[in-house]
């Protein structure tokens, strides 16, 4: 789920089933459960509501806005997802990535994942201020397009990446642990400093004491 306020509209984001509406702006899941994306004024007037999914569970977890409030949405999609185009998970969970233009046209879109039993998830979203924003998750495997980032064992791994925002990937890192951890960002815009924070698991550090 997500929130976000601009100078001029504000934009939420989570997931539903069935039908929903929103001062008189209906919209109907494709599935079992579809991502949702609004975009109001500061009064409360929805500009645009947005349904995203495909026939299994799908979850808008972040959105976020810039300064010419295109909004940038993450989630996870289940399988296979019908966005600008359609995307196949090679296996249960991946995530999309996509930006929305002030009238609700989406601009582009991309989706990230791992080949093999993976669940990939997507923590968190954060506009930069030099047209760059972050990508924050957690994967299990090899990183499409990004042979560099791989995990060990069968937990997952947390990933981190910076994008420009016509969707091109600067970079990708990702932590190495055969045990589980995972990170959310927050990016101070005043500052330019990128804040980390999340948890790992080490096992065996000591005798009988897991940390």
């Amino acid at each position: 789920n997500g929130f976000v306020m601009g100078k001029r509209q504000l934009c939420f984001a989570g997931s539903f089933s069935g039908d929903m509406e929103i001062s008189g702006k209906s919209i109907s899941s494709n599935g079992k459960s579809d991502g949702f994306v609004a975009q109001l004024n500061t009064e409360g007037k929805v500009f645009w509501i947005k349904n995203l999914g495909g026939a299994f569970d799908d979850e808008i977890k972040c959105v976020a806005l810039d300064n010419q409030d295109n909004l940038y949405v993450a989630g996870d999609f289940k399988y296979a997802i019908e966005l600008d185009k359609e995307y196949t998970a090679l296996q249960n969970t991946y995530i999309f990535v996509l930006k929305y233009t002030p009238d609700g046209k989406i601009s582009w879109s991309r989706q990230l994942g791992a080949e093999g039993e993976s669940y990939n998830t997507v923590t968190d979203l954060e506009m930069a201020a030099d047209g760059k924003f972050f990508l924050s998750g957690a994967f299990r495997g090899t990183l499409q397009n990004s042979p560099e980032v791989k995990s060990q064992g069968n937990s997952k791994n947390a990933f981190l990446a910076r994008y420009s925002t016509d969707g091109q990937k600067d970079w990708m890192m990702g932590t190495n642990s055969q045990n589980e951890n995972k990170l959310w960002i927050k990016y101070n815009k005043q500052t330019g400093s990128l804040f980390i924070s999340g948890y790992f698991i080490v096992q065996n550090v000591v005798p009988g004491i897991r940390t």
